[in-house]
Order: C-alpha cells, then sequence, then structure tokens
C-alpha cells in the first residue's frame, strides 16, 4: 500500500499458490546451472520477497553478441518443470517463474479489492511478451517502440500479411 505495507490477503494468495511448487523453486538454480554445463559459465539464484520463493533467474557470465546460449536451457528443462513455469528470455536474463505467478493474476486481484464495480478506464503499459496477460485486462495498453511486445507483433504482422496478402483476420 502507500505506506509500504504488503497486502496481507495477496501474500496469503501467492503463498497458498506457491507451496507446493517451493521444493522446485528452490532448487530451479542448481538446475539451471547443470543444464549450461556443456552451453558455458552462468550465475543463478532464486528471488525471494516477504518471505516466498518468488522464481529464478540465470544468467551467463560472459556474454557476448551472438553466442547468447540461454534460450537453449530451456531445451532439457524436464516437463513437471514445463508444467508447472513459464520461462520468459530477455537478453541476458532467463527467468523460470511459476504459472501462478503472474501480472494478470495480481492486476485482476487489484482492481477486484480495490474497485469491483468501476467504470473507471484502465490504462496500461508493458514491454515484455509475459506481460501481455495483464495488459488484455486493460482498456488500452502501451508498448515501447523498442520492447519485445512491439518486435514480436511486428514480425507476426509481417509473416500473416506474406501469406494473406492483407492486414486483417477473417
Amino acid at each position: 500500500d502507500a505506506s509500504g505495507k504488503v497486502d496481507a490477503q495477496w501474500h496469503e494468495i501467492q503463498q497458498e499458490r506457491l507451496e507446493t511448487l517451493k521444493p522446485l523453486i528452490q532448487s530451479m538454480p542448481d538446475l539451471l546451472i547443470e543444464n549450461a554445463k556443456n552451453l558455458g559459465d552462468v550465475r543463478s539464484w532464486t528471488v525471494e520477497e516477504n518471505g516466498l520463493h518468488l522464481y529464478s533467474y540465470v544468467k551467463q557470465n560472459n556474454p557476448k553478441i551472438g553466442q547468447m546460449f540461454l534460450d537453449q536451457i530451456v531445451v532439457n528443462i524436464p516437463q513437471n518443470i514445463k508444467d508447472n513455469f513459464y520461462m520468459h528470455l530477455n537478453g541476458n536474463n532467463l527467468a523460470v517463474i511459476p504459472k501462478v505467478l503472474t501480472k494478470q493474476n495480481a492486476v485482476e486481484y487489484y482492481l477486484q479489492k480495490h474497485d469491483p464495480e468501476s467504470e473507471r478506464f484502465i490504462l496500461g503499459y508493458g514491454d515484455s511478451l509475459s506481460d501481455f496477460g495483464f495488459l488484455a485486462n486493460c482498456d488500452w495498453f502501451g508498448t515501447p517502440q523498442n520492447s519485445q511486445i512491439r518486435n514480436f507483433t511486428e514480425a507476426k504482422l509481417e509473416a500473416d500479411y506474406a501469406v494473406k496478402g492483407y492486414f486483417g483476420h477473417d
């Protein structure tokens, strides 16, 4: 809240959602380092906030343009991890995030709790592909010119146009 106090109800919801995944989250850095063993040197850690183990990151220690390999780590992720987590790659950051932990869930909770019957206009901003879920809850949204969302959308539009010969859908 405005005074910096954690929303106890939201914290409890997140704690319940993450409880069964806690062992996987805590072991994730070792798994990510093991998966990178034949690819290159990495570091990995689990992000913890307010007593909750949330998600894990892995980064290359000596990233060089054209020699990024974090996407290859995902290939050997066990199926039980893929079933319960999503991977988000952005430059030299590969995050492995529980599917129950999303900005979309947070936005839906916030709006329901603080403004359930509002006719208020909701405007959102996001740059990552993983932001799209919460942006879909907004009446309007914006994204920076140089962002994952913009670059992905442009590439998909060009590919779609090349196939159909027009912009639009059926």
